[in-house]
């Protein structure tokens, strides 16, 4: 984008000198329009390293080579704007979410500790065997069998309190599964937000912006406008492409965080 404004930069020059050695403007014209290129090729060295450490952010975060290449495909401005079933995605969060899984499969831990440990403590069935020979050669051979009386489970303090922990957990899982919920609410709320700012400033303020650019670089040519005319669109023209940009990004961020709330893919509506 900043190298589209410096080639409009480096347009409104070569109007601005034509005009000047023609004899329609003052030098004072040329010499503001080569002030304008020259911080529009400015603004794109800025961009240039904004691209370099934004690449070396993301080869650290992925663990790439240092020196490896990154190569970007898409276009920033596309996403899939498809209408999701919003209940379907706080329902698919609070059965889904990793963060409910792990709680539950440590609540069935627990249970099953428990269990453990009441089945340790429990009576058990004995049995017996006994085998004596006498001095006059008989041999007597004999069985016994215990029944115990279960009055008491030496373990049963280890397991109601594993009991007790299993259900503190559970409860900790149904508070997890409102905090997965509550966050699945806000970033579908981010999602469309993100949307409308998106849209709102491409209708609103680039198109129009980028219209009245060219109706003024026209004028401007034929020597209706003045040159500062013109520069005050395009910077005007330029801070609301960057702010629209800006938004089409914050629409993709919009859409991974609700993909993080939930989980898993976002349930879509079908479409009618």
């Amino acid at each position: 984008m900043r190298e589209r404004g410096a080639e409009a930069a480096t347009q409104l020059l070569r109007i601005a000198t034509d005009r000047v050695e023609a004899g329609k403007d003052a030098p004072l014209e040329r010499t503001l329009a080569r002030a304008v290129l020259g911080a529009a090729r400015a603004s794109v060295l800025d961009a240039e390293g904004r691209i370099v450490e934004a690449d070396a952010s993301l080869r650290y975060a992925l663990s790439l080579d240092p020196q490896a290449r990154i190569e970007v495909s898409g276009d920033l401005r596309a996403s899939d704007d498809r209408p999701i079933d919003e209940q379907r995605v706080i329902e698919a969060a609070e059965k889904q979410h990793p963060l409910v899984s792990i709680a539950r499969g440590h609540a069935d831990v627990l249970e099953r500790n428990a269990e453990v440990a009441a089945s340790n403590g429990r009576p058990v069935l004995g049995l017996g065997l006994t085998y004596a020979r006498e001095a006059t050669g008989d041999q007597i051979v004999g069985g016994a069998v215990s029944v115990p009386l279960p009055l008491v489970n030496p373990q049963s303090f280890e397991a109601a309190t594993a009991r007790a922990d299993a259900a503190a957990v559970r409860m900790r899982t149904a508070d997890v599964q409102l905090e997965v919920a509550r966050e699945a609410r806000l970033a579908i709320h981010e999602r469309e937000h993100a949307r409308e700012v998106r849209d709102a400033l491409l209708v609103g303020a680039v198109e129009p912006g980028r219209e009245a650019l060219r109706e003024l670089v026209a004028r401007y040519e034929s020597g209706a406008v003045a040159l500062a005319t013109v520069i005050a669109a395009r910077r005007d023209l330029l801070a609301a492409e960057e702010a629209w940009m800006e938004a089409a990004a914050d629409v993709h961020r919009a859409d991974v965080r609700l993909e993080y709330a939930v989980g898993a893919d976002l349930p879509r509506r079908s479409k009618p």
